[in-house]
């Protein structure tokens, strides 16, 4: 393999992704299954616009499993379990609010977000989506502020690891 000269291209975040949130009786459980119907025909709210610009924080830990022997110099090491997160922070407070309504203490859902395609693009086969299942948590009101919009932040508890780089199958 030779030496690599072209610089990669990036692409922007702004208008590049979307984030959809369905309860999850509305999707299949594998989610190796789900189809451009699946996602679409009011069976998933879009909840991109509705995220404040720090409102979709997910997080992944491994941990280490040591694996120390009589006698070796290192300690040998394997992956152990793997804790995931996400935290939402949302507007709320018009008549129009999509996420709000949706994310009901104890209720499950599945966020759906397909990224580095343009947000109004339309789902179409083949498309990349990274699922997470969770079980909303308590509504938060945000601290209040002069000069500022009303934010909920809700914790959403993971009920399986997330499903990512998932092909959406066509209808």
């Amino acid at each position: 393999m030779g030496i690599n000269t072209t610089v990669q291209p990036s692409v922007g975040m702004d208008s590049n992704l979307l984030i959809l949130c369905a309860l999850a009786s509305n999707l299949p459980a594998d989610f190796t299954t789900v189809k451009v119907s699946d996602l679409s025909n009011a069976k998933a709210v879009d909840v991109t616009y509705a995220l404040t610009s720090d409102g979709f924080k997910e997080g992944v830990k491994e941990d280490t499993v040591t694996d120390t022997r009589l006698a070796l110099a290192g300690v040998l090491a394997q992956p152990g379990q793997v804790t995931e997160d996400l935290t939402v922070r949302y507007v709320f407070g018009s008549a129009n609010d999509v996420a709000d309504p949706l994310l009901t203490p104890g209720a499950n859902v599945v966020y759906a977000v397909r990224r580095a395609v343009p947000h109004n693009q339309a789902l179409a086969a083949g498309d990349k989506f990274d699922y997470f299942p969770v079980k909303c948590g308590q509504k938060q009101n945000d601290p209040y502020a002069a000069n500022a919009k009303f934010t909920r932040t809700q914790v959403m508890y993971p009920q399986a690891i997330a499903s990512r780089n998932v092909p959406l199958l066509a209808s």
